[in-house]
């Protein structure tokens, strides 16, 4: 069984936990982070901040902004925390020889 997508699944968790902590930290409903992005509406926030979408590379410096962030320190986050869900990720099945 490949425990990948749940590794990947659960960086996309913890990610957009960060994203909605802060946006709510400043202040700022979806829709009003969404304008900021260039959206018209928030569900792209949304499904950003419930895991569903990820953050595209090239966005990273737009979302950056938008959450009044330094690019290179919230790019940084990120990464820590989609590496931080597939370091702490554990098999769900183990191989017979462990």
């Amino acid at each position: 069984m490949d425990t990948g997508n749940y590794s990947r699944n659960m960086g996309a968790k913890r990610i957009g936990q960060f994203i909605r902590d802060r946006r709510l930290a400043l202040g700022l409903s979806r829709a009003q982070l969404a304008r900021r992005l260039g959206f018209v509406l928030g569900s792209v926030v949304s499904h950003v901040e419930r895991g569903d979408a990820r953050i595209a590379p090239q966005a990273m410096g737009d979302w950056a902004r938008a959450l009044e962030m330094d690019p290179v320190a919230f790019a940084k986050e990120i990464a820590a925390l989609d590496g931080e869900a597939a370091s702490n990720s554990t098999p769900l099945l183990r191989p017979a020889w462990a």
